[in-house]
């Protein structure tokens, strides 16, 4: 029973700290363009959303960015 408890609770870290790195990426990027000049192309937008968005590999729990 202790297995299932531990493997819940390790579900549970994972999942606050893809959610937090996610969130902390969005609101990064929604900071960069309230306070750029509203002139800035869509692309450049896009590139900046995959910069801001941390890659977590859930195996050894690291950013692969």
């Amino acid at each position: 029973m202790a297995e299932f408890e531990t493997y819940h609770n390790q579900k549970i870290e994972d999942f606050q700290s893809l959610t937090t790195d996610y969130l902390d990426g969005e609101i990064a990027l929604y900071e960069q363009a309230a306070n750029d000049p509203p002139d800035i192309p869509i692309a450049y937008v896009r590139h900046t959303r995959r910069l801001a968005t941390p890659a977590v590999d859930l195996r050894t729990r690291t950013r692969t960015s």
